[in-house]
């Protein structure tokens, strides 16, 4: 490895159950429902 790659790893340490060196990325979705869980239509921002 080159001396930068050492660099931005340093001090990393391996996740001993999966061995990952980075946390993992988690992807997910909100869903907005109305009243009686009706789906609400067109763009609305949720956080």
């Amino acid at each position: 490895m080159k001396i930068e790659t050492i660099a931005v790893h340093a001090g990393a340490e391996v996740d001993s159950s999966t061995g990952a060196v980075a946390p993992p990325i988690h992807l997910s979705t909100t869903y907005e429902h109305g009243p009686a869980s009706e789906e609400i239509h067109g763009y609305s921002y949720i956080r």
